[in-house]
């Protein structure tokens, strides 16, 4: 086992199967976000959708009826390893359950930075749907996806990101990576994620993620990590971060950030 961790240094780990290297990027240790902080930015990070007492905070986010709410539902992600998934289906209940039915599916492959901006412009929310996170993030680099979301962001809307969905937002999809992990079956070598929040997440832990997997892989990562089961969320409001919902979830490398604001 080889450990760079150092500029882009590729890490090696026998857990890592599915990368077989992970590229560190410099990144900053301070607590601050990677990027500005957008003001009344709104966040979700969840490992499967709105469900449990997630689905009782839920409305507490919105700032109109639920009735009046216009979703982008993003499916790229479960393209990345089927060709016809269905199973996004469960999330779109999870919506009509807390009232909201005016529902457009949104495709990252099919649909560039201008017409993206302007379809963002009449949400809401954007609701971004699991699957294979390495695919994903590939289109939202090609659709210029983060420049919308920031924008989409800065009009206090609501982002909810599920399982891959949640990653691509922080500094490094490198997680997405320990086992079993997500296949990256579009060669991506550069996995500096959006940075819209300065830590990393981790969901499925441990339905389908073990803790020791996680634990090993925060040894390579200057980064502080929530890893969340299937009934809990991260929630980010403004530069607040809170655990909600009523299952498990472990924080990684927070005395390492305690020590790094010491400094």
């Amino acid at each position: 086992m080889v450990l760079e961790v150092a500029g882009s240094n590729p890490v090696h780990h026998p857990k890592f199967f599915s990368l077989g290297f992970i590229y560190q990027t410099d990144l900053p240790q301070d607590g601050t976000r990677t990027s500005d902080i957008i003001a009344d930015m709104t966040l979700l990070l969840t490992s499967n959708g709105i469900k449990g007492k997630i689905a009782d905070i839920f409305p507490t986010l919105l700032h109109k009826p639920s009735s009046e709410y216009s979703v982008a539902f993003d499916t790229t992600a479960a393209y990345g390893d089927e060709d016809n998934p269905q199973w996004f289906g469960k999330f779109r209940d999870q919506l009509y359950k807390q009232g909201i039915t005016n529902i457009d599916d949104l495709d990252l492959r099919n649909i560039n930075q201008e017409k993206l901006e302007k379809l963002l412009s009449t949400k809401d929310m954007l609701f971004v749907n699991g699957g294979n996170t390495f695919f994903l993030l590939y289109w939202m680099r090609k659709s210029g996806f983060g420049v919308a979301l920031k924008n989409f962001l800065s009009d206090d809307k609501l982002y909810v990101g599920v399982s891959a969905g949640g990653i691509v937002v922080t500094p490094t999809i490198s997680i997405a990576g320990v086992e079993p992990g997500d296949a990256n079956n579009v060669g991506m070598q550069d996995f500096t994620g959006l940075s819209t929040v300065d830590f990393e997440f981790s969901p499925h832990v441990p339905d389908m993620v073990s803790y020791m997997s996680v634990e090993e892989y925060s040894k390579i990562t200057p980064n502080k990590i929530y890893s969340v089961d299937d009934y809990t969320a991260v929630l980010v409001q403004d530069d607040k971060v809170n655990i909600i919902g009523d299952g498990k979830y472990k924080i990684y490398n927070e005395n390492l950030h305690k020590l790094a604001k010491l400094v």
